[in-house]
């Protein structure tokens, strides 16, 4: 059974998360457009299905998009531990995002780290 609350620490803070945004190899362009949408959001939280509405795409993909966040930032800093599923297996998903199923739906939430260096972010 998958957890209600996926919180797990990561040993990622501002500074590093800044250097990772500024990182086009990193974070692609539709990364950067699902964490603007994350960060826009009341208390930098919404479901998958809201943030595809507004990005006009199928939410679904938006899974793959964060996953391949996750792997890439693991990639280039094999020092961060990555968060874990119940089952052992990593969870690149949990990277930047932390999640919580509530209110009959599972709600992504940027890190508070992450949301921090987004405040500061200027794209480039």
């Amino acid at each position: 059974m998958a957890r209600k609350i996926y919180d797990d620490p990561i040993n990622i803070n501002k500074k590093m998360w800044l250097d990772i945004l500024k990182d086009n190899e990193i974070t692609k362009q539709n990364t950067r457009d699902v964490l603007r949408v994350l960060f826009e959001s009341q208390k930098h939280e919404e479901r998958a299905g809201k943030i595809g509405e507004i990005l006009d795409r199928p939410y679904e993909g938006l899974n793959g998009i964060i996953a391949a966040f996750g792997d890439n930032i693991i990639k280039a800093y094999p020092e961060i531990t990555c968060p874990k599923y119940e089952d052992g297996r990593n969870a690149p998903f949990h990277v930047s995002l932390l999640g919580e199923y509530k209110n009959g739906g599972f709600y992504w939430k940027l890190r508070p780290e992450l949301a921090e260096a987004l405040k500061e972010y200027k794209a480039e």
